[in-house]
C-alpha cells in the first residue's frame, strides 16, 4: 500500500489511503450491483474474495489478461466459479448486465499440470475464439480459464 504523506494548506493526507478507499468502495459497488447470494455459495465475502471478483470482472470485460495467483484458500476459484455463474449465459437473465450493456462471460478452462502441452492451450483457445465468433459480442465474451 502507498503511504506516501503529502502536505496541502497544512492537511497531510496519505495519497495511499485515498487509492485504497476508492478501489475499496468500488469493490463494495460491484458487489452490490451482483448481488450474489453467498448465503448459496456458502463462502463469506472476505477480502481476498472481494479483491479477486474485482479483478476478475473488469479484467475480463477491459478484455486485459489476468494472471490470478495465491496461496490454496485465498478464493482464486470460487471467485472465477461465482462470476461464470452469475454473469455467464445466458444474458436475458442477468439484470445487472442488462442494466450496463455487458455481455455475458462463457468461460473455457483448461486445468494445467505437468503433461499441458503448447498445443492443448493453443486449442482451448481456439475453441474460444471460434465460439466468440459465431456470436455477437455485445451477448457473449469468451474467457479462457487456466486451472
Amino acid at each position: 500500500m502507498i503511504e506516501k504523506k503529502i502536505s496541502t494548506n497544512d492537511s497531510k493526507f496519505s495519497e495511499g489511503k485515498i487509492i485504497s478507499d476508492v478501489i475499496a468502495k468500488s469493490q463494495d459497488n460491484l458487489i452490490k450491483e451482483l448481488n450474489i447470494n453467498f448465503k448459496k455459495w456458502t463462502v463469506a465475502l472476505n477480502q481476498s474474495l472481494r479483491e479477486n471478483l474485482f479483478l476478475i470482472f473488469f479484467c475480463s470485460y477491459t478484455q486485459i489478461p489476468l494472471f490470478l495467483v495465491g496461496k490454496p484458500g485465498s478464493s482464486k476459484s470460487i471467485s472465477i466459479e461465482i462470476l461464470m455463474q452469475e454473469l455467464g449465459p445466458p444474458k436475458s437473465t442477468k439484470k445487472f448486465l442488462e442494466k450496463w450493456n455487458l455481455p455475458s462471460l462463457k468461460p473455457f478452462y483448461i486445468q494445467c499440470s505437468p503433461i499441458t502441452t503448447a498445443l492443448g492451450i493453443t486449442k482451448i483457445f481456439e475453441q474460444a475464439r471460434s465460439y466468440a465468433s459465431h456470436l455477437d459480442p455485445e451477448n457473449a465474451l469468451s474467457v479462457v480459464i487456466f486451472g
